[in-house]
């Protein structure tokens, strides 16, 4: 804070630390809203393609966010492979190597 308030003017210094910096977790979700409802091109179908997805494992058809709470990441082969929970995981996880070490056999 000492070199903060040496390089800026003391009345600059107090309005940067008038603003809560937890107003900004508060507010995220009201932001996105005001993203997603008054951008001058409709985003939300870019935004859902970025967002939402389907589970990885070929046998799910389950959609979901992906980096969501409730979803499973996994690396496999340097690749990260999303699925929706844990049951998908293990069972996804093994038909992707199943058929890596399948396709490496011919």
């Amino acid at each position: 804070m000492a070199l903060f308030s040496q390089n800026l003017p003391q009345v600059l210094v107090n309005e940067i630390f008038s603003y809560n910096p937890l107003h900004r977790v508060c507010m995220k979700e009201v932001m996105v809203d005001l993203l997603l409802d008054h951008h001058k091109w409709n985003m939300a179908p870019v935004f859902n393609e970025l967002m939402i997805q389907e589970c990885d494992n070929e046998y799910c058809d389950e959609l979901m966010i992906k980096n969501g709470e409730e979803s499973q990441c996994a690396l496999i082969f340097g690749k990260r492979y999303h699925f929706c929970c844990e049951n998908c995981a293990g069972q996804g996880e093994w038909n992707i190597r199943y058929d890596y070490r399948k396709a490496m056999r011919s």
